[in-house]
């Protein structure tokens, strides 16, 4: 990562969450938990800007991150009467 200074590095994960333990200095992290195409295409859409990434981990990994962080988008405001 030292190469690619200035430049943020997203890692995407199609299977464990514990991948990002292996390199934890990325700007970005990403998993889907399956490799499958819809969860592929899920990540470029996310990754392109066509989709907001959303999700909490439901695992811990240590010394980086808690059970239950992650994004979860605000709820919209209700529009009432």
């Amino acid at each position: 990562l030292e190469d690619r200074p200035g430049r943020p590095v997203v890692l995407v994960s199609f299977l464990s969450p514990y991948m990002v333990s292996q390199l934890p200095d990325v700007d970005a992290y990403l998993c889907t938990y399956s490799y499958l195409r819809p969860s592929q295409v899920a990540a470029a859409r996310v990754l392109t800007g066509h989709a907001q990434a959303r999700g909490r981990l439901p695992v811990t990994i240590p010394n980086m991150h808690a059970f239950g962080d992650g994004i979860v988008p605000p709820r919209a405001a209700a529009v009432g009467p």
